[in-house]
This record gives C-alpha cells, sequence and structure tokens, in this order.
C-alpha cells in the first residue's frame, strides 16, 4: 500500500481506485485526481495538490462597542453578522441579521474566527 496524503480540502484519509486506470479519492469529501495510467502518477498527483487558499472574510469596519451594534461580512457568496448581546456576549449570525445563529462567543475576534472557519469550510466543501 502506498503513502497518501490526507486531502487537502478536507483532511480525510484517501484510497486508490484502479479499473482502466488509477485515480486517488477522498472518503469523507469525494475529491479525487484525474484518472492517471499508473498508480505511482496517480499518488504523485495527490500528494502534491495543494489546498486552494480562502481569502477571509471582510467585515464593514462599523465600531461595535456598543451593546445592539452590528458588524456585518462584505461580499456576496455569504453574509455573517456579529451582534454584540452584552459586554461578553458577541451573536453570530448566518444568512441574513438575526437569520441562523451561528453560536455566541466571548470576543468579537472569536465570533470573526469561527465566521472565518465556517466560510473557509463550505468554500472547501464546495470545491470537493
Amino acid at each position: 500500500m502506498s503513502d497518501l496524503k490526507p486531502c487537502p480540502f478536507c483532511g480525510g484519509a484517501a484510497v486508490i481506485e484502479d479499473g482502466e486506470n488509477f485515480l486517488v479519492r477522498c472518503n469523507t469529501c469525494h475529491a479525487t485526481t484525474c484518472d492517471r495510467s499508473s498508480e505511482r502518477s496517480a499518488i504523485y498527483e495527490w500528494n502534491t495538490r495543494t489546498p486552494p487558499k480562502v481569502k477571509p472574510l471582510e467585515w464593514d469596519g462599523r465600531d461595535i462597542t456598543h451593546l445592539g451594534s452590528t458588524i456585518r461580512s462584505k461580499g456576496w457568496l455569504a453574509e455573517y453578522f456579529i451582534t454584540k448581546e452584552r459586554e461578553d456576549l458577541f451573536a453570530l449570525y448566518w444568512g441574513e441579521q438575526n437569520g441562523v445563529e451561528l453560536g455566541d462567543f466571548k470576543t468579537e475576534q472569536q465570533a470573526v474566527d469561527f465566521a472565518n472557519a465556517d466560510f473557509k469550510r463550505h468554500v472547501l466543501e464546495a470545491l470537493a
């Protein structure tokens, strides 16, 4: 058996599929290489793949120091909103303001980090 690296998109385990040609497929997100004439070339393609870089969300830059104030991510692909609900509570929403709540966080930065990780996960899943 060969040494296949984890999936560059989701980190899942990969397997070699052989038939008329060879390819490597992730068991989790089903990302694949192109068909190759040899197992060795399919493994090489898989192991040298680099994950795509996902640009972090940009935020509208408003000040959210006051209770009830909100910042919004900029962009057409996805919208995230962070609302300061208490001094130590920032609520993160996806889709529209007061839409689907993704969680409560102690700091604005924790909410931003979670939103960026969630956005990256969605983009990488769409590419797989």
